[in-house]
């Protein structure tokens, strides 16, 4: 059993989630690695500061490394670190503002590494980051909960999020966000229809299938 970690400086957190190296099964899987424990509060801060300093943070790692980390961060199965987004232990505060900046790791982070290839598709050539930038809306243990008043401006947070990644320019991101608008359908059906049905009609020059997949995310009818 590795070391049950609750508290550190930004530096030392980054090192902890990304400075390993790229193995199969990757670092996290190992039952001899530290766990991260430390409180919501604590998470929240790392986490904000994470993505918002992901262009520069972040550079230092390679790619390989950051899809082993995020991973790692995003998934309930490998860590509860993102559960703290909806931790309610947290002030709500703390909790929009780490969502919020998710937005900034995908602008700054997955919109300079990523690649123009669609992870739906199995395109060959992808960059290796473009694997968890397609599920990250998939794995993140936040849903749509529209019949909780609670939960009405995380949820906003979340859709504006997935609307600002759309005009994002490149198909990696979109891809991603027209992911999540498409699980989000069943429980937002209005707000996701509207969201890409304008970006539908605003980008006409998309690639047929990435249209394809505007269509099938709008009706929630995704794998």
């Amino acid at each position: 059993m590795g070391r049950s970690i609750q508290q550190v400086d930004f530096a030392e957190w980054l090192d902890f989630l990304f400075d390993h190296s790229v193995t199969e099964p990757a670092w996290h899987w190992s039952t001899e690695v530290d766990e991260w424990n430390g409180s919501p509060a604590e998470t929240l801060s790392h986490l904000t500061r994470t993505f918002r300093e992901s262009g520069t943070a972040l550079a230092k790692y390679s790619d390989a490394q950051l899809k082993q980390g995020f991973w790692y961060l995003a998934d309930a199965g490998c860590s509860n670190i993102a559960c703290s987004l909806d931790d309610r232990s947290a002030p709500e505060v703390a909790r929009l503002e780490a969502i919020e900046s998710i937005g900034d790791l995908f602008e700054h982070c997955f919109a300079r590494r990523c690649s123009d290839h669609l992870s739906h598709l199995d395109e060959p050539g992808a960059n290796s980051l473009n694997d968890i930038c397609y599920m990250w809306w998939d794995v993140l243990p936040i849903c749509g909960q529209p019949e909780d008043p609670a939960r009405k401006r995380t949820d906003a947070a979340v859709l504006q999020i997935l609307e600002r990644t759309l005009q994002l320019d490149s198909e990696a991101w979109r891809e991603s966000a027209l992911h999540g608008l498409g699980h989000w359908q069943r429980h937002y059906p209005q707000e996701v229809e509207r969201i890409i049905h304008h970006f539908i009609w605003s980008h006409r020059q998309i690639r047929a299938p990435l249209r394809n997949y505007a269509y099938a995310a709008r009706h929630g009818d995704l794998l």
